[in-house]
């Protein structure tokens, strides 16, 4: 059991790395880029580069640091296969760490300035917002999927008696 259990959470964090990679360069570069606004292609935070001094070297920090954020976001779904755990327990330990890893790299790459409480609030409430509906809309298909499946057992009993 154990195992299985690491090798999913390999895996799903091998997915993550990548996702995270793509997403958060992508998201970091439309954000910043039209938040300037001033027909410079960003593709990392201004104050980072200016950090970092090269914006390769930022560049390719951001990239290992963001597919870092993906594997631990993606890796940490695998929570949800305890079936020790109760989906409360399994859903604020993935919250609380994700949101964790989350905050941890905005700081880090300068996404967000704890400078500005406002707008670390904001990013707060909607990722939270976001977090909510990802997780109402997967425990609505599950809840159909377990109906089907139980579904299926009754009429299976039903057919053996």
């Amino acid at each position: 059991m154990r195992t299985t259990f690491s090798r999913k959470v390999i895996f799903l964090s091998s997915i993550g790395f990548s996702i995270g990679v793509v997403f958060c360069v992508l998201l970091t570069s439309i954000l910043t880029t039209y938040g300037i606004n001033d027909g410079t292609l960003y593709v990392c935070a201004p104050d980072f580069i200016e950090a970092v001094g090269n914006p390769i070297l930022a560049l390719f920090i951001e990239m290992i640091v963001s597919g870092l954020l993906g594997a631990v976001c993606w890796g940490l779904t695998a929570v949800y296969d305890i079936e020790e755990w109760s989906i409360l327990k399994s859903t604020f330990i993935h919250y609380v760490i994700s949101m964790a890893a989350y905050f941890s790299v905005a700081f880090t790459l300068r996404w967000l300035s704890p400078k500005d409480p406002g707008a670390n609030l904001l990013w707060f409430l909607i990722l939270t917002a976001g977090y909510t509906l990802i997780w109402a809309v997967n425990y609505i298909i599950y809840r159909f999927r377990i109906a089907k499946i139980n579904s299926e057992l009754k009429a299976f009993k039903d057919r053996s008696i």
